[in-house]
């Protein structure tokens, strides 16, 4: 009966780790892979330390279970925030204006999910799918394998460190409302735009022309002229004749006078578009 159990235990490989240890079955098969990190000696990131940038589950020696969203090397840059590709990965966020919607690494819209959450809920395959095919609501970036990348890798290092949730995760509802000065946005934008709001959820039906969520937030994008962000003195401005501001811009002005022009936006872009993190 012993020899059997001993038997059982070198077929199985098992080791029992000395008291006080965790187990850590990643060095069983990946020890050469850990000694060839002299890329990141300067890390204060314990090398041993698998799970820190690679994820996964330390402590079974199941392939499948330990390899449980397991991060790829491309991807397991996130930990190392002081390197050129982590670097261009938060510029990413900017560039895309994420935070026009989301929260992102503690600063953003609270208009859609919380994207600090995914490091503990999402693969990066199932980032990519995300990003290839995007939500209903989500501007379609047409990302190229290198921007995906970047994206994703600053989403995860947004997790590291997330605002405790203190409420569940937003909802998009849509209603297609009657366009009707009741509804300015649907009669006035939605055949082009569409939007996110707070307190009205997902308005718009057409994506010929830009998303607008967040629009008079420091967030979205620094587009309206020389590299300003939108006000709503601005967008005022640009409704009443976009070529003005833009001399070759695609919209036609818009026939509203200003207290309709007043009730558009107050009712899209309230004052609080979703609590904002600084």
């Amino acid at each position: 009966m012993v020899l059997r159990l001993a038997i059982l235990i070198l077929l199985l490989g098992l080791t029992v780790p000395v008291s006080g240890e965790t187990l850590n079955s990643c060095l069983e098969c990946h020890s050469r892979v850990v000694l060839s990190h002299d890329f990141v000696t300067d890390s204060p990131i314990a090398l041993m330390d698998c799970v820190g940038c690679h994820r996964g589950n330390p402590q079974t020696r199941r392939k499948d279970l330990a390899h449980s969203q397991r991060t790829d090397a491309d991807y397991a840059w996130f930990r190392l925030v002081d390197t050129p590709i982590m670097n261009a990965a938060r510029q990413s966020i900017d560039r895309f204006a994420c935070r026009r919607c989301h929260v992102q690494n503690r600063k953003g819209n609270t208009l859609a999910a919380d994207l600090d959450q995914l490091l503990a809920q999402r693969s990066v395959d199932e980032l990519i799918q995300a990003l290839l095919e995007p939500a209903y609501y989500m501007p379609d970036f047409a990302l190229g394998e290198k921007d995906r990348q970047l994206v994703i890798l600053a989403l995860l290092a947004g997790g590291v460190n997330p605002l405790e949730q203190d409420s569940d995760d937003v909802t998009i509802v849509h209603f297609e409302n009657p366009a009707s000065e009741e509804h300015p946005f649907e009669k006035h934008c939605g055949a082009c735009h569409r939007v996110l709001t707070p307190h009205l959820g997902g308005l718009g039906t057409d994506t010929i022309a830009p998303n607008l969520s967040g629009l008079l937030t420091p967030f979205y994008l620094k587009n309206f002229k020389d590299n300003q962000l939108w006000t709503a003195d601005g967008l005022t401005r640009w409704i009443k004749n976009p070529r003005q501001i833009r001399p070759l811009a695609v919209m036609p002005p818009l026939d509203l006078n200003d207290q309709q022009i007043h009730k558009l936006i107050d009712n899209t872009w309230p004052a609080t578009q979703g609590e904002l993190h600084p």
